[in-house]
């Protein structure tokens, strides 16, 4: 069975969505990408109601994995941008540089920051 991820435009239309995306960067092993999905009904109101929790399904990222390319999605449309692409290898890298940013920006504003004394 192919799964429609395109979005939903009319009343009773269904449409399978990642409702979970995550990365597991367990110590001294590969990190895994976990991805959940669920199946939703567009309403007549418009509105998407959520019909079934689904599977998913993991990868390994390998050094393999981390090779591969893909094109580019409009996350709006589901559509492919002519002409982009992307790797694994810099998703992951975008991940970990978002991660250290937050990490960095935490930990500044958890620092206290001592006073600079004044001359006299």
């Amino acid at each position: 069975m192919t799964n429609n991820y395109d979005p939903t435009t009319a009343p009773g239309e269904t449409r399978t969505r990642a409702r979970y995306i995550g990365i597991e960067n367990r110590h001294a092993r590969l990190p895994m990408v976990r991805v959940l999905e669920q199946v939703v009904i567009q309403l007549a109101d418009g509105a998407e109601k959520i019909l079934e929790d689904t599977n998913g399904f993991s990868v390994t990222v390998t050094p393999e994995e981390l090779a591969t390319e893909f094109p580019l999605r409009d996350p709006e449309t589901d559509d492919i941008i002519e002409g982009q692409t992307s790797s694994a290898a810099a998703v992951m890298a975008l991940v970990y540089s978002w991660t250290r940013a937050k990490q960095i920006a935490r930990d500044e504003a958890a620092t206290p920051v001592d006073p600079v004394d004044e001359p006299a």
